[in-house]
């Protein structure tokens, strides 16, 4: 899990994002529910659903709607890092799928970035000359540092873990296709950033795609066949 979803993913996130365009990145990374629930069906044995099938594709509809009109310059090279960044995730969340059968996800987010964070730390030192800049120790700087670390870092984490080990790794995928929705919207609201009819439009695609994908709506209740699933009965 250290290795896949935090250091390996971060490095090449980071470095593919630095090399391709901002649609791009959003698009690659947008396939992420599909080769989840594909891997997590064949390795680790997870029901595939016509719910998830149609929930994966209107997601990514809704994450190209977002992208929408945007005119970027790309690179293959930035694109196959990008790539690369998609499937160390994904990788992840299998092992973390498996992990949190044995132990809380509580432990596992907090093992994995711990040895994640100590990598990191070694290798930045190694890239990086300079990790000090003026006016760094200032409170809005530290405010923002801790802010990211706790509640968007660790609580996040703890979160999305939990959320493998309750409802599998393909379910928990599809709610990565809200993450550049709810940016659009998050920068109207922040920085008075503009909001267009396909960002409209692109929530709409998202939030059916996760109410088909987790089962609010009752197409999940098949299964690939076609046939009704069994209802488990709660413990």
């Amino acid at each position: 899990v250290a290795a896949f979803t935090i250091f390996l993913h971060q490095i090449t996130l980071n470095l593919g994002a630095a090399a391709t365009s901002g649609t791009h990145a959003v698009l690659i990374l947008g396939l992420n529910p599909l080769l989840t629930t594909v891997l997590a069906s064949l390795l680790i044995k997870e029901p595939f659903t016509w719910g998830k099938g149609l929930g994966i594709i209107l997601g990514f509809g809704g994450v190209m709607l977002v992208v929408y009109g945007k005119t970027e310059t790309a690179t293959l090279y930035g694109d196959g890092i990008m790539v690369g960044a998609m499937v160390t995730f994904v990788i992840g969340s299998l092992f973390v799928k498996k992990s949190t059968a044995l132990l809380s996800p509580l432990l596992v987010t907090a093992y994995s970035h711990i040895l994640a964070s100590a990598g990191l730390v070694i290798v930045g030192l190694i890239a990086n000359t300079t990790w000090f800049y003026e006016g760094a120790f200032n409170v809005w700087p530290l405010s923002l540092v801790l802010f990211s670390s706790f509640v968007c870092t660790a609580l996040g984490a703890v979160w999305w873990n939990t959320g493998i080990q309750r409802v599998g790794a393909s379910t928990t995928s599809v709610f990565q296709n809200g993450i550049p929705i709810f940016g659009v919207f998050a920068a109207a609201l922040f920085l008075g950033e503009n909001i267009n009819w396909h960002h409209v439009a692109a929530l709409i695609l998202v939030l059916a795609g996760v109410s088909l994908a987790t089962g609010v709506c009752r197409l999940n209740c098949l299964t690939a066949d076609g046939r009704p699933q069994p209802v488990k009965e709660e413990e």
